[in-house]
Formats: C-alpha cells, structure tokens, sequence
C-alpha cells in the first residue's frame, strides 16, 4: 500500500486511536523468542556509534547475482535456503472490499508461513523495481530474501530464497532482541539502511 494522505506529525504514544476513516487500530503482543544478549555484545554495539557497520556491504553482489540476499551482516555461511508457503487472504469482506480507495490500489493480500522456526515477525520490506524480488528484515535478528509472483497485476504468492543471522559490527550472529531490527529502506541492488529498536542506531 502507499498511502498519499499528508502526515502532519508523528503520532505519541503509538497506542493512540488513528483517526483516519479508511483504517482501523490493530493491537499485537510481542513475545521474546529467545534470551537476552550478553551485556558485552550490547556495550560493544554501543561502542561502535560513529562508524560504519559492515552490515550489509554484500548486499550488491548477492542479491544481483544469485537473487538471494542482501545483507551483508550475514556472511556467507550463515545463509540458508527458506522455504515460505503463501496464501491470498481478502483485505475484507462485504461493502469493505474494495480494491481501491482514492489513488490507493489494494494489489493483494498475503498470508505466508514457514517451517523455518527463524521467520516471522518481519518488520522491514523492500521489493525490487519490478516488483520481483524482496528483501526484508525481522524483530528477532534475521533476514531473509524471496520472491513475489504475480498474475496480471494481482499479487497470488511468494516464495522464499534465504535466511540468515543479522550480524553485528565484530561480524558476530545477533540473537533474539539484540538485533531489533524495525526499519528497511534503501535498494535491493544498492545500499539499504536498517534502524533498531531498544538499541536506538541506523546501520548501512
């Protein structure tokens, strides 16, 4: 979705109603998937405010020449293939089922699942210009890259490409929240850029 109404202003706390008509408040609850990071990795994190992560440098060359991720802050053997199933779900049903809502066009709705116990919570995405291919990011340390299929140009699947650890800036695997990451911007076949929760830092 792309949504083209104006936002004035960041809306504090993010638990305040949305006042838009077209939408309507979802409520989740987080659970942690596994323990906390080691107080050492966290002040090594710290340590590195100023420089930057070796995160994703490789993101060029994987992505554009093997169509499978991104991230650098993954090396190379940490990376494996992932299997993702997907399902079309309608975004609603009855007089809600419109397909389009001013200049915002629904193109397809999504549900995907995996056997890889590492996916899920995915909170960063990016497609490709052709709408092909996509890299996102999750609140529990990973990344993962896939493709989306298409038929005219209703969104029917996605399948999945790689996974792996995000690393930090020694090129360490990050684990459960230590690696939050929240934010994904950027270009498949260029530089992306990750911001983080609770550990507040944008990494290139």
């Amino acid at each position: 979705f792309e949504c083209t109404q104006p936002i004035p202003d960041r809306v504090q706390p993010k638990n305040v109603r949305n006042q838009c008509t077209f939408f309507s408040a979802k409520k989740s609850i987080e659970r942690e998937t596994s323990s906390p990071a080691p107080a050492t990795a966290q002040a090594q994190a710290q340590s590195s405010t100023g420089k930057v992560a070796p995160m994703l440098s490789k993101l060029a060359l994987m992505f554009a020449g093997f169509c499978a991720c991104g991230v650098a802050a993954c090396a190379d053997e940490q990376s494996k293939p992932l299997q993702i199933d997907s399902k079309p779900v309608p975004i609603a049903t009855g007089e809600d089922a419109a397909t389009s809502i001013g200049k915002l066009h629904h193109l397809g709705s999504l549900r995907l699942t995996s056997p890889d116990g590492n996916f899920g919570g995915i909170s960063g995405l990016i497609v490709s210009p052709d709408g092909s291919r996509f890299l996102a990011i999750t609140d529990s340390s990973h990344w993962l890259t896939g493709k989306l299929a298409y038929r005219g140009k209703r969104l029917t699947g996605a399948t999945g490409i790689a996974i792996a650890p995000l690393l930090d800036t020694a090129g360490k695997p990050m684990s459960g929240k230590a690696g939050d990451a929240e934010g994904l911007t950027g270009a498949l076949d260029g530089d992306v850029f990750i911001s983080f929760e609770r550990d507040h830092r944008i990494w290139r």
